[in-house]
């Protein structure tokens, strides 16, 4: 399994003593496909935009050397043939309660410089990045590249990662091809507020500038609880959004940033924006998860070298297309299709608090709607929410970050709230003030909100809701979020499927309760010596207006390398349709993502994409490819029919061969199986028809 790029591989242990996957994770590197990618890596730069012509030209960009080969390991995956449970996850971290360590006292500047036009700070969390992977260090060589000037000082400060010389946490600045080391303050917590205080206010009195910058490196987690820089040093502690916000009121001093942005995922929250609008000028950071490779250092340093008084929304604008262009170049390398899956935004945050204002304006109605006129406004509610473009989903480990693009959340609620969402919509196009987005994100506008929907029956929903509500956020929107999980985790009531009908491959039934968000047909076969049934295939069910469903069967299934697969079609817009297959790679819980532009039906694969790590509840930023030799166990769905139980069972295992992976469809094996229509509402509350009996004839 090649890391796609820059990328990682782990392993995980299968106990076939008990049949259940271990997802504890013993991460392994394996060796990188170097050259052609960074050939491919120079072509972006070179066909990225040219600065404004205001602008004066950077010099020729030296070539990047970002992949840093690694030594291969032998993996000897044992995948029981026969389907084995899938295993749930561990519980996310929490942000440390209070400061960990204690500042270290203050420094005497090492040869402190004369005012200087931009100083950018990088605080640098290595974490897994680091020592899985090394990107850390690759970052730092690209930033290299360029380095500083008496115009533009660089500054980073690295530490968090289990790993020689990022065990303690060092201050560097960045010169073309070397980095001086200017102190090491020992062993510190990075997820401390205190150590990112700290750092601003000494990088502020030691490299003072008439503009300032800084970019958060590391994984990202959204808007509750710890929302980035998970420290390995300290069990993945992280740091939530009011920490980061108290950490720059007193680090900078009354000083504020032209650009703060995050490497990081999944951090261009309203949240985000409105905790940092004071201390900002613009917040540059991606709805999505952000891969391994993350920006283009290299080309973002050689912008501001050549103009160092470049406006913040126009160094944005440059850190999202070169973002977008060195994704563009990785999937020409790899064959696939991630830049699908890219987004990046450049908010400016003087527009947040109007944003916020609309927001308010609609959720005081919705809540209003919700005490008067109760179970309506509260199906409208949900059925606007389960609509909406979303973020951070893992479909193999069923996790999610509830994070949905507000605009067109707006969009989806209009039809409720025509002038409070035409209103929000606006307010969103004014804030944002460029982005960049792939295919397989249509309705990505830049901005996005937690709205609790998937994760409603979580362990940890209490926890996150009192996290939300100590956010410091909209009191309106935070009672919104609360009453609607409340009411919606009151109804336990699944639907009620009744009337079915099958004849000659059409399945019809009708659907009561009109809570319904959607449904599905089922292809099954049933185990009678387990009393379950193991689910084949998904596919939507049409449904009017009256609740009548129905489902034409074709007997065909879908098959990746012609072996069947279940699979989840997550985006069907006009233009674009992305199929997801959970699966286990080399035992390891994985989305396989599938783009299909439908103008061209040209099918793609987008990425591998592990998701949430089991064990300290991080979202990768790893996205995999697939080579030869990968060993794929697809994941399916069983239900208990006596308990309702529904777990995930490995089956239909192939090794990858030299053609990598396809998808296709095709006719199931003769043999008998059961059709059924399944019907979700708002509150995840599932009812299914009887199971009808259904023949594949031999030929």
């Amino acid at each position: 399994m090649q890391c796609g790029a820059l990328g990682r591989c782990c392993v995980q242990n299968t106990d076939q003593n008990v049949n259940t996957i271990d997802l504890g994770r013993a991460c392994e590197p394996r060796r990188l496909s170097t050259l052609l990618l960074c050939s491919m890596l120079v072509l972006a730069c070179e066909l990225e935009s040219s600065p404004d012509d205001s602008q004066r030209q950077a010099p020729p960009p030296t070539v990047p050397t970002r992949v840093v080969p690694v030594e291969p390991v032998s993996l000897q995956p044992s995948i029981p043939n026969k389907p084995v449970e899938h295993a749930s996850v561990a519980p996310p971290p929490q942000p440390p309660a209070a400061a960990m360590t204690p500042a270290p006292s203050a420094v005497e500047p090492q040869a402190a410089p004369d005012k200087a036009s931009f100083s950018l700070f990088v605080y640098m969390v290595g974490s897994d990045l680091e020592s899985g992977h090394g990107l850390g260090t690759e970052d730092l060589a690209e930033m290299q590249l360029v380095g500083s000037s008496d115009d533009v000082s660089v500054v980073v400060e690295t530490g968090g990662a289990n790993k020689a010389d990022w065990k303690t946490v060092k201050r560097w600045l960045i010169g073309q091809d070397s980095r001086k080391e200017l102190e090491d303050l020992g062993e510190q917590n990075m997820a401390d507020p205190q150590t990112l205080e700290e750092f601003m206010r000494w990088g502020v009195q030691n490299f003072p500038a008439e503009r300032y910058g800084l970019v958060l490196w590391d994984h990202g987690g959204g808007s509750v609880g710890a929302a980035y820089g998970f420290d390995e040093n300290y069990d993945n502690q992280g740091l939530s959004l009011m920490q980061i916000q108290q950490a720059l009121i007193n680090g900078l001093g009354g000083n504020k940033l032209e650009l703060l942005g995050f490497d990081a995922c999944l951090m261009a929250t309203v949240e985000a924006g409105y905790v940092m609008s004071d201390l900002a000028s613009y917040l540059v950071a991606s709805e999505e998860i952000v891969p391994g490779y993350g920006w283009n250092y290299q080309a973002v340093l050689s912008t501001l070298m050549a103009n160092p008084s470049i406006a913040g929304s126009a160094l944005g604008k440059r850190i999202a297309d070169t973002y977008l262009a060195w994704g563009e170049a990785v999937d020409v390398v790899s064959g696939g299709n991630q830049a699908s899956n890219l987004t990046l935004s450049v908010i400016e945050l003087a527009q947040i608090a109007p944003v916020v204002d609309s927001l308010n304006a609609l959720v005081e109605r919705a809540v209003a709607d919700l005490a008067s006129l109760g179970r309506d406004s509260l199906i409208k509610l949900a059925q606007g929410r389960s609509r909406t473009e979303e973020f951070g989903t893992d479909r193999a480990e069923r996790r999610y970050s509830d994070l949905a693009d507000v605009k067109d959340l707006a969009g989806q609620l209009a039809a409720v709230y025509p002038q409070e969402a035409a209103d929000l919509r606006a307010a969103v196009t004014a804030a944002v003030s460029y982005s960049v987005h792939g295919s397989a994100h249509p309705r990505a506008n830049g901005l996005s909100i937690f709205f609790a929907f998937n994760m409603l029956d979580a362990w940890n929903l209490e926890t996150q809701l009192s996290d939300y509500d100590a956010l410091g956020f909209s009191p309106a929107y935070q009672q919104l979020v609360r009453e609607f999980a409340i009411q919606v985790n009151s109804d336990d009531t699944p639907p009620v499927i009744d009337q079915e009908y099958y004849s000659a491959g059409l399945l019809t039934a009708q659907v009561e309760g009109g809570d319904i968000t959607k449904v599905n047909a089922m292809i099954t076969q049933s185990d009678p010596l387990t009393g379950s049934v193991l689910v084949l295939g998904s596919d939507q069910a049409s449904l009017d207006a009256y609740g009548r469903a129905s489902y034409r069967w074709t007997g065909e299934l879908g098959t990746m390398n012609d072996s069947y697969v279940y699979s989840i079609v997550e985006v069907d817009d006009d233009a674009t349709r992305v199929i997801v297959v959970p699966a286990m790679l080399n035992d390891e819980a994985v989305d396989i993502r599938f783009v299909v532009d439908k103008v061209t039906q040209q099918l793609t694969l987008m990425g591998v994409y592990p998701g949430y790590d089991s064990n300290s509840g991080i979202i990768e930023r790893i996205v995999y490819d697939v080579v030869a030799g990968d060993i794929i166990a697809p994941l399916f769905p069983r239900y208990d029919l006596s308990t309702g139980d529904y777990t995930y069972v490995t089956w239909m295992e192939f090794t990858v061969g030299d053609e990598g992976l396809y998808f296709a469809s095709k006719r199931l094996p003769a043999g008998d199986y059961q059709l059924a229509l399944n019907a979700e509402d708002y509150a995840h509350n599932w009812g299914s028809s009887n199971y009808f009996p259904v023949e594949i004839p031999a030929n």
